[in-house]
C-alpha cells in the first residue's frame, strides 16, 4: 500500500473477504434497513413535467455517475432537447435548501456551497449550455429546471434511491473494478442496498469495463442475473482525452510519456484513476490519496511539496473534481499541477435503448 494514503477510511477494507460474522451481520442490517426505508417512499411515485433518467448506484464510492450525466447531457443536446441536470450537491453547504449552479452559460456558485461534483459536471456541460441545479430534494431540484429554463428532459445524478419520482430511465451504475464491495462476488462493506435492489432498474451499465477482463465481466453479469434482474446490461469505459495544466494550456495525451508525474486524488475509488494514468504510460507506487471530497489543508500541502521532491516529479497529476477543491491554494504547491480529462464510451446499443425509453 502507498506511504501516501492518506485516507481515515478505506472502502472495501473494513468489510473485505475476511470481515468477521459481527461485522458482516451489521453491515447487513444497514443494508436490509436502508432498502426498506427506500422501498416505503415507492407507493406514490410524482410525475414531473419533463422526462426523467436517472443515474445512480447500490454502493458507496465512485461508479462514474457523474461523466456519465456529462455523456447524457452532450447525448440529449445533440438530439435537439433541452436537458437540465439535478445532483445531489454532496458537499455543498447550500444542498438543503438548493443552489442554481449554473444557467448553462455561466457558473454560479463554487464549490463550497454546491460540491465540488456539481461545480465540475457544471463547467463540463457549459459547451452545450445545460443548466444544474443541486438539491439535496431532486424533485424541488428539477421544478426548478423546468420552470426556469423549460428543460424538457432531465438527468438525475445519484437518485436511484429516490423511488418516489416516476422516472423514464431508471439506470444503475456498477463500477466492474469493485462491484459489490470485494471483487465480482456480492460483499459486505459499501452496499447502500442489498444486491436485490437493482432488480428496480430498467437497465445497468458496467462502467470502467476496460480496466477488467471479459472473464469477471461475465461473473458480475452471472450474479446480476442471478437475482432475476432481467433487463438489459450495457458496459462503459472511461477514456482518457488530454491533460490541462494549471496555468491553461493543454497537452495530448501522448505529451504525458514525456513527464513524471505523482498522482493526486480525493476519490471514491482512486486506484481506478491510477489504472487510467497508468494505461497511458504515467505510473508511480506511491500516488498521493485523500478520503472522498477531501479538502487540502496547510499539512497537506506539505505532503504534496514533499512527494514532488522525493519523486524529482515534473508535477502532479490529479482530475477536475480534485483541481476544484485545489484550485484556490495552487500557488502553495511547488510544481505544475495537471488535470486528466476524460471521456465516456458506452456500447453503442445503449443509445438504441435509450430513445426506446424517451
Amino acid at each position: 500500500m502507498s506511504h501516501r494514503d492518506y485516507r481515515t477510511h478505506k472502502p472495501g477494507i473494513l468489510f473485505s473477504k475476511n470481515t468477521n460474522s459481527l461485522t458482516a451481520s451489521i453491515a447487513s442490517l444497514y443494508e436490509i434497513i436502508s432498502h426498506k426505508k427506500i422501498i416505503s417512499h415507492a407507493e406514490k411515485k410524482e410525475k414531473l413535467d419533463a422526462k426523467i433518467i436517472s443515474l445512480g448506484n447500490i454502493t458507496f464510492g465512485g461508479s462514474g455517475k457523474t461523466p456519465h450525466a456529462e455523456f447524457l447531457a452532450h447525448y440529449l443536446s445533440e438530439q435537439k432537447m433541452k436537458p437540465g441536470i439535478v445532483t445531489g450537491g454532496w458537499g455543498g453547504d447550500k444542498r438543503g435548501d438548493g443552489i442554481l449552479v449554473s444557467d448553462g452559460n455561466t457558473i454560479l456558485a463554487d464549490y463550497k456551497s454546491a460540491g465540488d461534483e456539481a461545480l465540475s459536471l457544471s463547467k463540463n456541460v457549459l459547451d452545450c449550455y445545460v443548466p444544474l441545479y443541486a438539491h439535496r430534494n431532486r424533485i424541488l431540484g428539477a421544478k426548478e429546471l423546468i420552470n426556469q429554463f423549460n428543460c424538457d428532459i432531465i438527468i438525475f445524478d445519484d437518485a436511484f434511491h429516490f423511488v418516489s419520482i416516476h422516472k423514464d430511465a431508471d439506470i444503475l451504475l456498477i463500477d466492474s473494478t469493485n462491484p459489490f464491495g470485494a471483487g465480482p462476488l456480492p460483499n459486505r462493506g459499501i452496499m447502500r442496498e442489498p444486491i436485490q435492489a437493482l432488480t428496480r432498474a430498467d437497465a445497468i451499465i458496467l462502467t470502467h469495463s476496460d480496466q477488467v477482463d471479459k472473464t469477471t465481466i461475465q461473473q458480475i453479469e452471472k450474479h446480476i442475473h442471478d437475482t432475476e434482474y432481467d433487463n438489459p446490461v450495457f458496459t462503459s469505459s472511461f477514456i482518457p482525452d488530454y491533460l490541462e495544466c494549471s496555468d491553461g494550456t493543454e497537452l495530448t495525451i501522448d505529451d504525458t510519456k514525456k513527464l513524471n508525474l505523482v498522482p493526486l486524488s480525493g476519490l471514491g475509488n482512486p486506484q481506478s484513476f491510477e489504472k487510467s494514468l497508468a494505461d497511458i504510460g504515467i505510473t508511480n507506487p506511491n500516488p498521493i490519496r485523500f478520503n472522498d471530497h477531501h479538502s487540502c489543508t496547510q499539512s497537506d500541502i506539505e505532503k504534496i511539496n514533499s512527494a514532488v521532491k522525493e519523486d524529482s516529479a515534473d508535477g502532479i497529476i490529479t482530475t477536475l473534481k480534485d483541481w476544484i477543491r485545489l484550485e484556490n491554494q495552487a500557488d502553495k504547491i511547488n510544481s505544475r499541477i495537471y488535470i486528466l480529462h476524460s471521456r465516456i464510451e458506452i456500447e453503442n446499443d445503449f443509445l438504441s435503448w435509450l430513445t426506446t425509453r424517451i
